[in-house]
């Protein structure tokens, strides 16, 4: 891949996040962040939360 379509996909990337920041009520922005996954528990450090989250 050639360093062209890299900076290309980047900027595409980084358009559609800019995007979707702009429009953070819509369905489409609810969905691309909200948390997906268990919430850490009270207290749990970041190593544990992704250990309990792995296993």
């Amino acid at each position: 891949m050639d360093a062209t379509r890299v900076v290309v996909l980047y900027a595409a990337i980084a358009a559609v996040v800019v995007v979707l920041r702009l429009f953070a009520n819509s369905f489409v922005g609810r969905v691309a962040f909200s948390w997906m996954g268990p919430k850490p528990a009270e207290g749990e450090t970041w190593a544990a939360y992704q250990w309990r989250w792995a296993v």
